[in-house]
């Protein structure tokens, strides 16, 4: 990986797949980049279907193996209120998929860790890795507030100086 392309790179999405805006924009995105996209999570939160969201994307269900396939790892916020009606426990998801120091450190020493925000700190990440060395999450969210202006000010600039719709 250089600071040009994503050939190459493995990036691991982590959480809550099933509704994640974040996670299906991706999915689309990174394999054009030349990203593989590993997606990991219970059943419950991933279905089998997502892999046929296209090439370069595959289930990894177990957690550790996704990180140390990883270069990054994105974790996705668990919504309580989204659960309703599933059958997982969120205790049992976190001594599955929280990322923690010590998996963070045994299986992806040097991978980046990024989550869109806002962070549920003690859920899908702790405090310790969201703040840490190899996190880019700050990053992440302050580059996605911009982005996300910059296409609403396309969007309605276009409209204006065509006289009808972008």
């Amino acid at each position: 990986m250089t600071g040009e392309t994503l050939a190459g790179v493995t990036v691991t999405i982590v959480g809550d797949i099933l509704h994640s805006r974040v996670a299906r924009s991706n999915m689309l995105l990174l394999p054009r980049l030349g990203a593989h996209v590993l997606l990991c999570g219970p059943r419950e939160l991933l279905p089998e279907l997502a892999t046929q969201s296209g090439p370069g994307i595959a289930i990894e269900r177990n957690f550790e193996a996704a990180l140390r396939q990883s270069e990054a790892v994105m974790m996705l916020r668990i919504q309580a209120e989204r659960l309703a009606g599933l059958q997982l426990e969120l205790e049992e998801y976190k001594a599955n998929y929280q990322l923690t120091g010590q998996r963070l450190a045994s299986q992806a020493p040097t991978a980046i860790v990024l989550h869109p925000g806002p962070i549920i700190r003690g859920l899908e990440v702790t405090a310790g890795v969201a703040d840490g060395p190899q996190s880019a999450i700050l990053e992440q969210v302050r580059n996605g507030v911009a982005i996300r202006m910059a296409v609403v000010e396309r969007a309605l600039t276009a409209s204006t100086q065509t006289g009808g719709h972008a």
